[in-house]
Parts: structure tokens; C-alpha cells; sequence
């Protein structure tokens, strides 16, 4: 089922700031000014005072570059592009300012022209101030919008590209650093094993396997040993894994469904009707006369709008029918002032609702694309969390299965390669004379278990829920351990072996300080799926919360390499160790 969206309403204090910010002007911003100009010159100019259409639009488009001519001018005598905060009061001056040096230049040259009646002076002067703000205005929260949804996209692809490369690339950088890890255990057994099975398959006497057993405690206090611990302690594990990244600009998204009802921006609305229909009425009639015509049409038109709204915000519809039907309740509601005109409280004319159609119709459209760029500008911010989330839970994978590798390739030579060889010393010391049946025994044990480097049994054919018992075992008598556990998430968890290790170390952690540090007497060990392909940890227990010292300081390291993040927080008596492990699955 497709989602529905609604266009998110914008704050008063985000449309100044918007409008006096330093970048704000643009080519595409005077390139848009044409619109209003061109239809104010057909639409109201044409109409209200005759001549052909063909002058107006020539009239029109003159003055349209003469106003960003001048708009460009002002704003770099001003070194706008210098500014390091938003002057919104600044910019309406400059805007204002252009606009009555537009307005007297259309009477000075119109009238001399025919084009504009000798009378019209004092309504130039105040209607061109505010129609220029409200056209400059209007293009600018469109292209500023447009400019937001293309930088999101920007960014979105940037993550995207970023997501892919983790996701065909890095799980070769992990295995490049196994290989590397596994290399280093080699290089340094392999060349003095070489020497004991020689020696061992040389020995004639008792003498010789004394040497061989020395040989062999040798290699593992001085090499198996040291290794062991330097690989559990060092801190080679990579901790942000990204690659190149390629910046392709994407087409914009449309919805499939929008809400119809938030289609229609009433504020703004609102604000330019007042802005550019002002003008219009108080030349039609005189400006005491246009205020109380155009505050009785306000209240008509918008409690019209407001009706509208209510309702067709139960309803959705694809954008291009939103569209035709925000239209057809624009063209409605130029009627919303016919009551004035059957009861005779005005007396504008046909030619007013001619232009009011034409008005609104276009207002509406304006408003429209606004709305549906702020939807796609809602698209994509969402879809840019998403890949963000991806891209986090991979890379925690991803660094989780690197400190995994790592820990039990150190935990396999501190277990059983060093068992396998001490195991191997105490057979050949109770020989009395060489045995090639004991030497093929001994050889083959070592070998066994130094191939278990390259494939470590995590769990070492248990559950989960089984080795987090052994940890409730271990406390036994000094502190009462609960495991809450759901046996499918168990299962799941089993089955992924680097999952399940990451949450027997955090659990492993979590109990030991709750014990070691804060005392605790009750611990309840929680694990659940959490959001985003993520998995939530809680260790809760009746312990103080430990202080961040340098023994936890190694807790705290593990904690940060084997999770997406964690915290440690106490409430009414109870202190919670919550992790949160990726889930993230890689191709």
C-alpha cells in the first residue's frame, strides 16, 4: 500500500530566515520573476486598462529585466554575498526599494507611452513596492526548496554510492584482515614447528626429545603466548570503513499519494492575497474602500479555503489530480465574493472575476509546487535516514566481525594451540625412547588445532542460550543472574555466530562490572530486536553505577568496538547496561 504524504507546514521564524539569507538570490530567482510579471501584465494590467496584449507583454518583459537588473545591482552594493547571518529586514528594503524605483519608472514611461493613465502615480508607487516583495518572495521559497531537495539528493547519492561500496567491497577488507592476522600467526609457528617435527623425526635417544620437549615450551612461552596476548590487546581493528565516493545528481521524487487537503498552504495564502490583490481593489475603488472590500472577500475566500481543506484532507490523490482539483476549488472560490456583489456592498464588475480566476488559478498552481517540492524535500531526508541507518548497522557488522576475528584467533592460540602443545610436551617427556606413531600424534594434534585459527567454532556447537547459562553458572552463589531470551531470536542468533559472540562479550561485560563495580546482587541479562537491524542488549541489576575509571576503561573499549553504541544509566534504584548490536545482513 502506497504511502500517503503530507506537505510539512513551515514556521514563520524558517521563511525570514530563508529570506534574508546571504545566498539567497539567484539567476533561477530572476529567471521565476517573469512569471508574475507576465501574468500581471495580461491578467490585471491588460484587462483593467485596454491595449494590445502584444505591448503589455513587450512592456512587461522590459521591465522585468530592468527590475533584475537593478534587484542585481542593489544587492551587490549591499556585498549580500558577503553577509554571515540571514537580514531579512535587509533584503525587504533592498526588494521594497527596487520595486518603487519599478513602480515610478512604469509610470514615468508607461504614461508616455499610453500604456498607464496620468492619475495612477500614487497607486504605482504603492502597489509596485509590495508586488515585487511578493513575487521575490514567492520564487524564492520555490527555488530555495528545490535547491534543499537537490542537495539532499546530492548527499543521498553520495550515501548510496558509500552503502554499495561497503556492501560488495568491505567484506573483502575483512577477510584481507584475517588473512593478514592469520599470516602473522603463521609466519612466526610455522618456520620453528618445521624445526620440532624435523628434530622429532630425527631423535634417536631420550636426550634428543628432552631438546625437543624444551624446544617445544620454548615456542609456546615465547611465541604463542606473547602473540596470544598481543593480539587480544592490540587495536588493529579498522573503525570506519569507507571507500570512494561517487556524486551523481538524481531526478526528484514524486509521491505516488498526497494528502489533497495539505496541497493548499492557507497561511501563505493568505498572506499573498493580501500582498498581491491589495493593489488591484484599492485602484479599483480607493484604498479605504479596497481594505473593507478586500477584509469582507478575505473572510468569504478563506473560510471557503478553509472548508476546502478540512475536507479534502480526508481524501488522497495522485499529484497531478491533486493538482486539478486544487485548481477547481481555486476557481471556486474567485466566487466567494459574489454575495457582495448580488447585495450591492461592491460593485467590481465582471472583468474582476475574470481576473480573480486567473489570479487564484495561478496562486494555487504557485502554491502547489511548493507544496509537492517540500514533499519531495520530505522523500528525500527520509530516504537519506534510511541509507545513514544501512550504512551505520553495516559498518557496526562489519567492525564487529573484525574484533571477532581477532579476539578468537587470540583466543584459539591461547586455548587450544597452547593446550595441543603442552599436551604434546607432557607425551613426548613420558617417552623413554623416540616413537614415530607418538611424534605422527603429537604432529597431527598441534596441526589441528593451529587449523582451527582459520576456522574458529564460535559457539562451539552450543546455543546461545546455553553459553549465556555458563555465565549464569559462573555467578552462581554470589549474585542471582536471569536470561530473558525468546527461543526464535535464539535460534536466529545461533546460527549467526559472530552476532551471537558480539552479545556473549556484552552480556559477559555487563555482568562482570555490575558485579565488580557496583556490587550487585540481581542482574537480568535482556535481549530483544530492536529497529533498524539492530539488536538491544539490557543488563539490569540492583548494583550502583561504576564509576568511568581505568579499569573500566578496557570495558569501555570493548563495549565501543562490539556495539553500534551504548549507554549505562540509572533509574529508581536500577542500573541498565543498554547496547544496541547491528543485525545488518551483507550480500
Amino acid at each position: 500500500m502506497n504511502k500517503v504524504y503530507s506537505a510539512p507546514e513551515n514556521s514563520l521564524r524558517e521563511l525570514i530566515t530563508d529570506f534574508g539569507s546571504p545566498g539567497a538570490t539567484s539567476w533561477r530567482i530572476y529567471l521565476l520573476l517573469g512569471i508574475p510579471f507576465m501574468l500581471s501584465a495580461i491578467t490585471l494590467e491588460q484587462i483593467r486598462l485596454g491595449g494590445p496584449l502584444s505591448g503589455w507583454l513587450l512592456f512587461a518583459l522590459l521591465f522585468w529585466l530592468f527590475t533584475v537588473a537593478l534587484l542585481e545591482v542593489l544587492f551587490r552594493i549591499s556585498g549580500r554575498r558577503n553577509w554571515k547571518k540571514s537580514r531579512p529586514l535587509a533584503v525587504l528594503a533592498i526588494v521594497a526599494l527596487a520595486g518603487l524605483i519599478r513602480g515610478l519608472m512604469v509610470y514615468l514611461i508607461g504614461s508616455q507611452l499610453g500604456f498607464v493613465p496620468v492619475d495612477e502615480l500614487s497607486y504605482r508607487l504603492l502597489s509596485a513596492p509590495i508586488f515585487v516583495v511578493a513575487a521575490f518572495a514567492s520564487m524564492q521559497l520555490i527555488v530555495l526548496s528545490f535547491g534543499k531537495e537537490a542537495n539532499l539528493n546530492k548527499e543521498l547519492e553520495s550515501r548510496g554510492q558509500e552503502l554499495k561500496f561497503l556492501e560488495t567491497t568491505l567484506q573483502s577488507q575483512i577477510s584481507q584482515l584475517r588473512n593478514a592476522l592469520l599470516d602473522k600467526v603463521q609466519n612466526q609457528l610455522k618456520p620453528q614447528l618445521r624445526r620440532l617435527y624435523k628434530n622429532l623425526s630425527v631423535a634417536k635417544n631420550s636426550a634428543d626429545l628432552k631438546s625437543a620437549v624444551a624446544n617445544l615450551m620454548a615456542l609456546v612461552e615465547n611465541t604463542v603466548r606473547p602473540l596470544s596476548r598481543d593480539l587480544a590487546l592490540s587495536r588493529t581493528i579498522p573503525r570506519q570503513l569507507s571507500g570512494a565516493q561517487v556524486i551523481r545528481e538524481r531526478s526528484a521524487t514524486l509521491p505516488k499519494l498526497v494528502d489533497i487537503g495539505s496541497m493548499i498552504p492557507l497561511p501563505l495564502y493568505f498572506l499573498l492575497y493580501i500582498l498581491l490583490g491589495y493593489p488591484s481593489l484599492a485602484v479599483l475603488t480607493d484604498p479605504v474602500e479596497g481594505t473593507y472590500l478586500l477584509t469582507l472577500m478575505l473572510l468569504l475566500i478563506f473560510g471557503f479555503l478553509l472548508l476546502a481543506k478540512v475536507i479534502l484532507s480526508r481524501f488522497s490523490a495522485s499529484p497531478l489530480v491533486s493538482l486539478v482539483i486544487v485548481m477547481l476549488v481555486a476557481v471556486v472560490s474567485s466566487f466567494a465574493a459574489l454575495p457582495l456583489e448580488l447585495l450591492g456592498i461592491s460593485q467590481l464588475g465582471n472583468s474582476y472575476f475574470f481576473q480573480a480566476i486567473i489570479f487564484n488559478v495561478a496562486l494555487s498552481s504557485l502554491l502547489f509546487v511548493y507544496q509537492m517540492v517540500k514533499i519531495q524535500v520530505l522523500i528525500s531526508q527520509e530516504n537519506l535516514q534510511q541509507v545513514v541507518v544501512k550504512l551505520e548497522a553495516l559498518t557496526a557488522a562489519l567492525r564487529q566481525e573484525a574484533w571477532v576475528i581477532q579476539r578468537n584467533i587470540a583466543t584459539v592460540l591461547h586455548g587450544p594451540v597452547q593446550a595441543a602443545m603442552y599436551a604434546a610436551a607432557l607425551k613426548l617427556s613420558s617417552l623413554k625412547r623416540p616413537s614415530e606413531k607418538v611424534n605422527q600424534s603429537v604432529k597431527s594434534e598441534i596441526d589441528s588445532a593451529i587449523a582451527r585459527l582459520s576456522k574458529p567454532d564460535f559457539l562451539e556447537g552450543e546455543s546461545l542460550r546455553a553459553v549465556l547459562e555458563q555465565i549464569q553458572e559462573l555467578w552462581s552463589g554470589i549474585c542471582e543472574v536471569q536470561i530473558e531470551l525468546p527461543q526464535d531470536l535464539d535460534s536466529d542468533l545461533t546460527k549467526r555466530p559472530i552476532v551471537a559472540q558480539c552479545v556473549l562479550e556484552i552480556a559477559r561485560e555487563g555482568v562482570s562490572n555490575a558485579v565488580k563495580h557496583g556490587k550487585a546482587k540481581n542482574i537480568s541479562i535482556q535481549i530483544a530486536e530492536a529497529q533498524n537491524d539492530f539488536l538491544r542488549i539490557s543488563v539490569i541489576n540492583d548494583g550502583s553505577v561504576p564509576e568511568i575509571g581505568s579499569e573500566l576503561g578496557v570495558g569501555s573499549t570493548l563495549l565501543d568496538e562490539l556495539s553500534h553504541s551504548w549507554e549505562i544509566k540509572s533509574r529508581k534504584g536500577q542500573t541498565e547496561l543498554r547496547a544496541l548490536v547491528s543485525l545488518a545482513k551483507r550480500d
